[in-house]
Order: structure tokens, then C-alpha cells, then sequence
């Protein structure tokens, strides 16, 4: 009886918890991305961020991404999204996103403000080399569905080709 009565607490607690849907809000994100020495601004660059939750194993579990194009003043604008998930025991949302900020021939940047207008200064890469292993720090998307990062898949790949590699997503 004993043994018994371990695993069926177990098993309660488990049900209990996974059986609720989790909310969480996030941004809104706005600002204009330049070019860190001109300060001119960079229309065309992706702002890409991923929203996550993360369980006790420390694994990030996707729930959704959202990809937006900084206009011809190289501003952009993610408006505030509320998500919901039904999470894995002792899973919790991650208090922000993760972001990759890219435009071909400049470093990658990885981080938004929220509910802050903000200049994102990238600086421009001047070797092949540079070009290179930035193509290595545009890599946190392959369990999203790539209808969610289209244009960061896109630019990515014009970058790849304009350095002399292959493309990733456009054959």
C-alpha cells in the first residue's frame, strides 16, 4: 500500500499542474537601429524575438516568435503580446525575450528594453572573416517554425551568399 501511495501523489501533483494554462505579457518593444560610427539610421534590419518558458531541466521550451522589419527611418515597433501556454511541471515563463537584432555586414545584437524607446547602434563588420562567425550567433531558431523568422531567414541567407557561402533556406 505504501508503495503505492508515493506514485499516485506523484501522478496527482503532476495532473494538477499541467492542467492550467500560464499567461504571461511581454514588451511593447520600440527604438531605431543605426550604424554605431555614421549614427546614420539601418532601415531593413530585422528585429526578431522568441518567447520561452523554462522547466526545472533548465530547457528552454518554445511557445512563440514574433519578427518585425525597421522602416526607412530604421525604426521598428513590436507591439505588447500576451501569450499562454500549458507548461510542464514547474515550468515558468522566461522574464524576457530572446532577440537576435541582425543586418547583413553588421554584428548581431541580442537585446530590446521593454516598454522603452531605445537606439540599437550595430557595428558594421569589416572582414570576411567578422562576417563569418556572426553567421554563427543568428543560430537560436531551429525548433521554430520558419513562417515566424522569414526575413531574419532571408537576410541571413543573402549574407551567407554575399560572403561566398550557401544558402540555408532559399534554394
Amino acid at each position: 500500500m505504501r508503495r503505492l501511495i508515493i506514485p499516485a501523489v506523484f501522478v496527482l501533483a503532476a495532473t494538477l499542474t499541467t492542467g492550467c494554462a500560464i499567461t504571461h505579457v511581454y514588451g511593447p518593444y520600440m527604438g531605431k537601429v543605426v550604424d554605431r560610427e555614421t549614427k546614420e539610421p539601418l532601415p531593413g534590419t530585422v528585429v526578431f524575438v522568441r518567447f520561452y518558458t523554462v522547466g526545472i531541466e533548465l530547457m528552454q521550451h518554445y511557445v512563440d516568435a514574433v519578427e518585425t522589419v525597421s522602416d526607412s527611418n530604421g525604426e521598428f515597433h513590436i507591439p505588447r503580446q500576451r501569450l499562454f501556454t500549458t507548461p510542464a511541471p514547474f515550468e515558468h515563463w522566461d522574464e524576457r525575450g530572446s532577440f537576435i537584432i541582425f543586418k547583413p555586414g553588421y554584428e548581431v545584437q541580442f537585446y530590446v528594453p521593454e516598454n522603452k524607446y531605445t537606439v540599437i547602434a550595430l557595428r558594421r563588420l569589416k572582414t570576411r572573416e567578422e562576417r563569418i562567425e556572426n553567421q554563427s550567433r543568428v543560430s537560436f531558431t531551429s525548433n521554430i517554425p520558419l513562417n515566424k523568422w522569414k526575413n531574419l531567414a532571408r537576410l541571413r541567407d543573402l549574407e551567407r551568399m554575399s560572403i561566398g557561402l550557401e544558402p540555408l533556406y532559399s534554394r
